[in-house]
């Protein structure tokens, strides 16, 4: 901690007591992230609950709902235990801050999918990552992002002091939007989107997940996501259930 000035301390003092107060508002997810990148500068910004077994991933993003806007939030799901951070976290669950730099170099970093999928769409190249456990609600993830200039040691120091904080005060908030992710769930959705209908009707074609991931440009695990998310909509188990269910209504399923 010893790259912090007295200027850093007053500023993470006062940012602290601005997520307590935050919390209690309405929009709390994203005024915590307004805090946040007033103290550590970043193009886009995120608090996240992650279920690492099922590969889901309740997001608040900054700017507000980039994530789905850009279509890259199923490819977030799909990789998340494939990211350098959590991936090290979940080996050893511990607080981590960490700059993903510091895991990967950029080379290895950009050759992964996930980078493909999820990075690249959003035009970004460097993220600064805290992780910890956030209770009934799974791992909490904190994720600074920029499309250049890496995040420095200064940033790194200052997240891990407001980290726990951020957990803290986005913890209620958090687990509300995981139950109601379960409450849903089972019902799931009479419709399907776009991309979750493209791959229906690749599998419909015969398509194995490697063929569609191709033609989709996308990889084999986020197909395999949506189609996930697809059996779940449908209440089905399996791909051929999948179709001839959607074949009686494909043309109404479409959003």
């Amino acid at each position: 901690m010893g790259l912090l000035s007295y200027a850093d301390y007053h500023a993470i003092l006062w940012t602290i007591e601005e997520l307590y107060r935050a919390r209690r508002r309405d929009g709390a997810q994203l005024a915590m992230l307004e805090r946040i990148n007033a103290l550590i500068p970043c193009d886009v910004g995120s608090i996240n609950a992650v279920d690492p077994i099922r590969r889901r991933v309740i997001s608040y993003d900054l700017p507000p709902g980039i994530y789905r806007s850009c279509g890259v939030q199923l490819a977030l799901e799909a990789h998340i235990t494939e990211h350098p951070v959590v991936a090290r976290y979940l080996l050893e669950p511990q607080t981590t801050v960490l700059r993903i730099s510091d895991v990967l170099s950029q080379r290895h970093f950009a050759e992964t999918a996930l980078y493909r999928e999820f990075y690249a769409k959003l035009g970004l190249s460097h993220e600064l990552t805290g992780v910890l456990p956030g209770g009934a609600a799974g791992v909490l993830m904190v994720a600074l992002e920029r499309a250049t200039g890496d995040f420095s040691e200064r940033d790194r120091d200052v997240l891990a002091l407001i980290l726990p904080h951020v957990g803290e005060a986005s913890a209620e908030a958090l687990l509300a939007e995981c139950r109601r992710a379960e409450a849903d769930a089972p019902a799931g959705s009479a419709r399907l989107t776009e991309r979750e209908s493209d791959v229906l009707s690749l599998v419909a074609g015969g398509a194995t997940n490697r063929r569609i991931a191709e033609r989709l440009g996308i990889s084999a695990r986020t197909v395999q996501k949506h189609l996930e998310h697809v059996y779940e909509k449908l209440n089905v188990r399996t791909r051929t259930a999948a179709v001839v269910t959607a074949n009686r209504t494909l043309s109404s399923l479409r959003l």
